[in-house]
């Protein structure tokens, strides 16, 4: 479970985002407005972050293997307790996921949380994120237009609220570029991604920045950059992959990539009540990238291009999505198509629909029609999971207070 101020988490094991904001009346059934315009007025300041950062939890857990697979086992004691009755020990994964072990700079739950942390500040804003805190800034610098500075975002990061915590790998990985705040940002969404396709998150994050540091083309890269950040990660990222990621797990013996859509698969996920509808989710969210519309109007010409050029990287490669989950439109789309399954909001729950309702997907969407496994809606699905997971809850509370249930 994961914990922002103000009592925001996120629940890995039944998928509940739970919220201090309150949920605008204008969104309706479905959050599309939101994760197509986070920043809103409407929504005020501090809804975008939240709920942000915690709908990238749900998204690293689809996505990566290492996360997967430590819910796949708890949710396996569950199983277990279900069919005989005892609560078996929590997974060595799960105890590592929160230990920094002595030749590792960080833990990998504080990774997880560094990645969170460092989509919602891109998204917000770096410099209004300052500005909200009443963190100082130079009187010239201009917080509430235009794109943030390198400064504000390393500022915040660095030192603003609950940095000590949530900025320690990124900390660390500046300081191991000398500071160099463009090279870090350059490699630091791609190694953290694939950081968490592998069972050793920490080692091959260290050892694929040591590669990207010694990589001449990425240097060259990094100094021939635009300066516009969204523009520069889509130029530079299968650099970061050849030259960093891809040898340090060869080298290393490492297994390639696993998602964590392969653990929910293949493994006792499969069978969750909730998680389990989200394989077709998957699958209709990668595929319906070929029918990214890029014509409709843009403000302007900058961010049409972006546009083109991230729904062009997107149609080769769908993963690409889920590196750069800030992304504009690959924020708007997973949001569309793979939002939290519920969420606890300040003044209602909120639960997604069980099948996707889109134009986009309106000719493959008729697949899901048939298919029996997903008729039962998400809301009655977590009545039942919710008196399961309970009853586990309180036979693990029984068993550590020496009482019997029976």
């Amino acid at each position: 479970m994961t914990r922002m101020a103000g009592g925001n988490r996120f629940d890995w094991l039944n998928g509940t985002v739970f919220l201090s904001a309150s949920k605008p009346a204008t969104w309706g059934d479905r959050l599309d407005s939101f994760y197509h315009d986070p920043n809103n007025d409407e929504w005020g300041g501090q809804l975008c972050r939240v709920l942000l950062h915690e709908t990238i939890h749900f998204w690293q857990f689809l996505s990566s293997a290492y996360v997967a697979n430590i819910v796949q086992s708890e949710w396996m004691r569950v199983l277990e307790f279900e069919e005989n009755g005892r609560i078996g020990p929590s997974s060595d994964a799960l105890a590592s996921m929160h230990r920094k072990n002595e030749n590792e700079p960080f833990s990998a739950f504080e990774l997880i949380e560094c990645w969170a942390r460092y989509w919602d500040v891109h998204t917000r804003h770096a410099g209004k994120i300052l500005e909200e805190d009443g963190i100082g800034l130079p009187d010239d610098v201009d917080t509430l237009t235009g794109a943030y500075t390198s400064d504000e975002f390393d500022t915040f990061m660095l030192s603003g609220n609950d940095a000590v915590f949530y900025g320690r790998p990124y900390r660390w990985l500046l300081d191991r570029c000398d500071g160099n705040t463009a090279f870090a940002n350059i490699v630091f969404p791609v190694i953290t991604f694939c950081a968490f396709g592998s069972p050793e998150p920490i080692r091959l994050f260290v050892e694929a920045l040591k590669r990207a540091r010694q990589s001449a083309e990425l240097q060259r890269v990094v100094r021939d950059r635009t300066g516009a950040i969204n523009f520069d990660w889509l130029s530079s990222y299968r650099l970061v992959l050849d030259e960093a990621v891809r040898p340090t797990v060869r080298e290393n013996n490492m297994p390639n990539f696993t998602g964590g859509w392969d653990v929910l698969n293949r493994g006792s996920l499969r069978g969750h009540p909730v998680f389990s509808t989200y394989l077709e989710r998957i699958r209709l969210t990668n595929s319906s990238v070929r029918m990214f519309d890029t014509s409709e109007p843009i403000d302007s010409s900058v961010e049409e291009n972006l546009r083109t050029l991230l729904a062009r990287a997107a149609n080769i490669d769908p993963l690409v999505m889920y590196i750069f989950p800030g992304q504009p439109l690959y924020r708007e789309h997973l949001g569309r198509y793979l939002p939290p399954p519920r969420i606890y909001f300040a003044n209602e729950v909120w639960h997604a629909e069980t099948r996707i309702g889109s134009n986009i997907v309106s000719k493959i969407q008729s697949q899901l029609n048939d298919e029996s496994a997903l008729d039962l809606e998400l809301e009655r699905r977590y009545e039942l999971l919710d008196i399961q997971l309970r009853r586990f809850s309180d036979a693990k509370y029984a068993a550590r207070r020496g009482v019997s249930l029976e």
